[in-house]
């Protein structure tokens, strides 16, 4: 290829560039039914904030709900950050700044790992992970903040889920969108999100009831969100009403078991041809007031006495409760069996099959977090200088410098992963060992050379 082949295929590489860059989307597909595809009004989206308050409250106080999630996020953030780059002075620069970028239970420079792990936990639980780009007093970004979802509002293109873009043109009376429901920062541009400052969602746009952000200000991470939707869907959405029905069943368990042993008593004073003095009655319940009671008690009293217990029964509702105890682990993150409390016999085929599809989540869930943040890492890089493109992108997982594995280096003998049937290091993402089991035929083999030795 010639000199000037080069040249023009380079040339039309950067212009391939600046068009992706540059380019804004025209969608004409609509999300929700509109009277009409030239509506001018911001849709408006608003998240269902009881029922994430809801499921927060089953995750807090639900120890079969908090346990998988809280280990999930922990399996997913445990090996670790790094930035992937063949620049070490900015491989380092970004890593430190990342090592005090978050801002966590108040406290600021605190390690962006804390917040990947409470963001895993928040897109879990409420479907929808909301951070905000903190900037410093430059405009540059400090760093990050996690925004409760339940008191964001997110505002799209009439009839679509595309958010609406900080150059949106409102300002002239030809104006491409209507004033109604929109929102502005303080710097003029349009929000694409509103977080209301005030308890009455019925909050007059014109009066600072809000605090509005730009798209580019909101990082998002969502789980399971359907087509036209801008919030994903919890975890818990799926297994709410066999959780409800399960804390249900344990909760009247556990009544008749207290009525069982302490059943109702019904005390009959005399006859109904001679019944007892209403101030003796009165007289003789005080005295067995149950705060009185203790076992081995004796009371003499002089006259008819009678007594009927009336005491329930503890129905038999284990295979019940197994069976939503089971519908509900299905569908949480991590296997029941890994949890320890609530292990099973659960064979090493079993073990492999489930510990395969939590590799997989893990996975997918690390993918989609290198992806949401490696742009904003990109961002941060050229806010210290740097070329963005230098940036590769940010990795959860192990850094391979970290493990004595340099640069580009060549795998030969001594640093190839041990395989599947390898006895060293033979374990799931989990810790669940995976070593092989003799079989029968080598088993033999070891006790004959045994008998011959």
């Amino acid at each position: 290829m010639g000199f000037r082949d080069r040249l023009s295929k380079f040339g039309n590489a950067v212009v391939e560039e600046l068009q992706i860059a540059t380019a804004k989307p025209d969608v004409k597909s609509v999300d929700d039914h509109m009277a009409t595809v030239s509506g001018r009004t911001v849709e408006k989206h608003i998240p269902d904030r009881s029922k994430l308050e809801d499921y927060w409250e089953m995750y807090e106080n639900v120890s079969f709900i908090r346990n998988p999630i809280r280990s999930f996020a922990s399996e997913v953030i445990a090996p670790g950050y790094y930035v992937k780059t063949d620049n070490e002075e900015l491989k380092e620069e970004l890593e430190t700044w990342l090592e005090n970028s978050a801002i966590v239970g108040g406290d600021i420079n605190r390690d962006f790992r804390r917040l990947l792990k409470k963001s895993a936990i928040q897109r879990e639980v409420k479907g929808t992970s909301l951070i905000e780009k903190v900037p410093d007093e430059d405009g540059d970004i400090y760093g990050f903040k996690l925004v409760r979802p339940e008191s964001v509002r997110a505002l799209t293109l009439p009839g679509q889920t595309v958010l609406m873009p900080p150059d949106a043109d409102i300002d002239s009376e030809d104006g491409i969108y209507t004033m109604e429901n929109i929102y502005t920062t303080e710097d003029g541009e349009t929000a694409a999100y509103i977080q209301l400052t005030a308890d009455n969602p019925q909050i007059d746009h014109q009066q600072r009831g809000y605090i509005a952000f730009t798209r580019d200000r909101i990082i998002k991470l969502t789980r399971d969100a359907d087509a036209g939707e801008v919030f994903g869907t919890s975890r818990l959405a799926s297994v709410e009403d066999r959780l409800q029905s399960l804390l249900k069943k344990l909760e009247d368990n556990d009544k008749a078991i207290e009525s069982t042993a302490h059943p109702y008593m019904l005390f009959k004073a005399g006859t109904p041809e001679e019944p007892w003095d209403p101030g003796k009655v009165e007289k003789l319940a005080n005295e067995h007031k149950q705060s009185r009671y203790k076992p081995g008690l004796k009371q003499f009293v002089q006259g008819d006495i009678s007594i009927e217990d009336y005491s329930g029964e503890v129905a038999d509702i284990e295979a019940y409760i197994n069976w939503d105890l089971d519908a509900i682990m299905s569908d949480m993150p991590m296997p029941k069996y890994s949890l320890g409390a609530y292990e099973n016999d659960v064979n090493q085929f079993v073990s492999r099959s489930q510990e395969k599809r939590l590799e997989n989540q893990l996975k997918s869930t690390r993918r989609e977090i290198e992806d949401e943040w490696t742009p904003v890492i990109r961002e941060k890089a050229e806010e210290m200088g740097y070329d963005p493109d230098e940036v590769e992108q940010l990795v959860v997982g192990e850094d391979p410098r970290d493990l004595g594995i340099r640069p580009n280096e060549d795998l030969h003998e001594d640093n190839i992963p041990s395989g599947n049937n390898s006895n060293e290091n033979n374990e799931g993402e989990s810790g669940t060992d995976f070593t092989r089991p003799p079989a029968s035929s080598e088993d033999g083999r070891e006790r004959q050379d045994e008998r011959d030795s």
